[in-house]
């Protein structure tokens, strides 16, 4: 009997390292500072336990690739914008489309996130998180 197994965490940069700095620009073509390390890092709604069990439920192994009986790891990014929605979601890795597509799908379904918070100011915060899909 197959079953899915779906592991997420969070990779964050340790504390000894430099605050960096870059720029996206939005959906609505606005150029935005992101960060990569808050004082008070982004949270979904409920914290790390809601967030699994909102990925649990949400998550649609993919038909093909479970039928190959085929795992992937894919890591996502996305930025947690200063008012807790979700912008610049994609994958950094070389994984089948499939888990790819399911992967991006599932972090555009988030609702929004508690923001990120630097020196008492909401700020624009990447994330990395991977998801594993496996099965057994």
């Amino acid at each position: 009997m197959n079953k899915i197994i779906l592991l997420c965490c969070f990779c964050m940069p340790l504390l000894g390292f430099a605050q960096t700095k870059d720029t996206i620009t939005t959906k609505d073509n606005i150029k935005e500072v992101v960060v990569n390390w808050a004082s008070s890092m982004p949270e979904f709604p409920g914290g790390t336990s809601k967030m699994y069990n909102f990925l649990a439920e949400e998550i649609k192994y993919p038909i093909k690739m479970k039928k190959e009986d085929k795992s992937a790891r894919v890591i996502v990014t996305f930025v947690v914008m200063h008012d807790g929605t979700l912008d610049d979601i994609k994958v950094t890795n070389n994984v089948e489309p499939e888990f790819a597509d399911e992967a991006i799908r599932v972090v555009k379904a988030m609702p929004k996130w508690t923001p990120g918070k630097e020196k008492g100011e909401f700020v624009n915060v990447r994330f990395t998180m991977p998801i594993q899909f496996s099965t057994e």
